[in-house]
């Protein structure tokens, strides 16, 4: 049951009576989102579907009458009456557009315009197309049936039934892809790269569905940030937090290990061979920060993450959403072991200490110069941590050996003056924390965790 549906009927009637209705068989041949459209959208019916099938639809509906009524049935055939042209309009549509392959609506789109000052919607499949195409190359994936998936994502937009009922495009495209016999991963593309359609909502399958889902939101990200239209504190006519917070999920939840720097500079590549004038200067770095930005609001605002651990996280610039998630489920574990609050709180040493007494070049310790065996020990310590840190991405790993040099640190401040007199013992010494704070850094920078 549409919930939507549901609270609009209780808010238009005060003396509900409800009435199941039929409709001639026949129109079950047509999809079935087409049917529950017409049915829900212009007559406000609800659908029926066999207790075992949800996926199929039975000839009734319910509608729901307003005032009581001795006879129903006249509630019940003056509703029929009135659905049957609305069917008829329905079947009318789905046959016209299938009097041609889906193909054949693409230059179509030439004349739609997709925002005004950013051309049409036909240029913007092209600069999908490309973006895919990239972004398969670099995940190893069929690049050629992105590339075919590409050229039929909006051609469904000019068709009949789109032009009724917009709220089918994508599902539509995906019925006639499979009409005309379309590979069905590609026909799966065509509805899926409109997901997410709601904050959070369900993602696109396939990894073919994904990578056309991101060209396609990323596109739109950054054409509205050239035209300086972004989204303010109380409006967001393109929906843009929405695309780049389905953007920023396809990329986490999939586990796309793509660098979303790079991602950007080639949409926005695309977009300065098309366009004829230069485009804002700091453009790739308010896209960024921007997309960046929908993390911060999705971790910390619905999921109730500290502010403290996204920010220790972000301070070393991960590469990808999904390597951000590593590392802050990395964090989350790490502050429950005993000694993390005296590694943040030396890591926040370190770094006063560093920023005060920089030193030139981050050579190698040398061990000749170590005055006690508090040195020595935390050489070695840190030694092993860093060799283990070579071989693997397990970020909590990292974290729970680097744990293991609570002690050796603490006893290197209790002993060890770490600016000393003599230049070569001091240096020497500050290359060691330099090192040390730099096997935390390979995680985040827990100096920021406020523990």
């Amino acid at each position: 049951m549409d919930a939507d549906l549901l609270n609009q009927v209780c808010a238009l009637t005060e003396f509900p009576t409800v009435v199941v209705g039929s409709f001639p068989e026949r129109f079950l041949s047509l999809p079935k989102e087409c049917l529950m459209t017409t049915l829900q959208t212009h007559q406000k019916y609800f659908t029926l579907s066999p207790k075992n099938d949800k996926n199929k639809l039975l000839p009734l509906f319910l509608t729901v009458s307003n005032l009581p009524c001795a006879d129903l049935q006249w509630v019940r055939k003056g509703n029929e009456r009135v659905v049957i042209p609305r069917l008829e309009d329905a079947e009318f549509f789905w046959q016209q557009d299938l009097q041609q392959p889906l193909g054949a609506y693409l230059d179509r789109l030439q004349a739609v315009i997709f925002i005004e000052g950013l051309g049409t919607v036909y240029q913007k499949v092209h600069r999908v197309k490309q973006l895919a195409i990239w972004i398969a190359d670099q995940l190893n994936q069929d690049s050629n049936k992105v590339a075919s998936a590409c050229d039929l994502i909006k051609c469904d937009l000019v068709t009949d039934m789109v032009n009724e009922f917009p709220d089918l495009q994508g599902i539509m495209g995906k019925y006639y892809a499979q009409h005309f016999g379309e590979d069905e991963e590609v026909a799966e593309v065509i509805a899926d790269h409109y997901l997410p359609k709601k904050a959070y909502g369900e993602l696109p399958k396939s990894e073919l569905s994904s990578i056309v889902a991101i060209a396609d939101k990323l596109d739109t990200i950054i054409g509205i940030h050239i035209l300086d239209k972004q989204p303010t504190g109380s409006s967001d006519p393109f929906s843009l937090r929405r695309a780049a917070l389905g953007v920023m999920q396809i990329l986490e939840q999939k586990q796309i290990e793509l660098p979303l720097g790079d991602l950007i500079k080639k949409c926005i590549e695309n977009w300065q061979k098309e366009l004829s004038r230069s485009l804002p200067q700091n453009i790739f770095t308010c896209v960024n920060e921007f997309m960046w930005a929908r993390l911060y609001s999705l971790y910390t605002k619905d999921k109730n993450i500290p502010v403290p651990f996204y920010h220790a996280v972000m301070a070393v610039n991960p590469l990808h959403p999904y390597e951000f998630i590593c590392r802050l489920h990395a964090i989350e574990e790490f502050v429950k072991l005993p000694q993390a609050k005296l590694l943040s709180e030396t890591n926040t040493r370190i770094k006063n200490i560093l920023q005060k007494n920089p030193i030139k070049n981050d050579g190698l310790v040398d061990e000749q110069l170590f005055d006690n065996e508090h040195e020595k020990m935390l050489f070695r310590k840190l030694g092993s941590a860093r060799e283990y840190s070579k071989e693997t991405k397990d970020y909590l790993k990292i974290l729970t050996i680097l744990s293991d040099l609570a002690t050796p640190v603490e006893k290197f401040f209790e002993h060890v003056m770490v600016l000393d007199d003599n230049k070569h013992k001091r240096e020497n010494r500050l290359t060691l924390l330099t090192q040390l704070r730099k096997q935390f850094l390979l995680v985040a920078d827990i100096s920021l965790l406020q523990l």
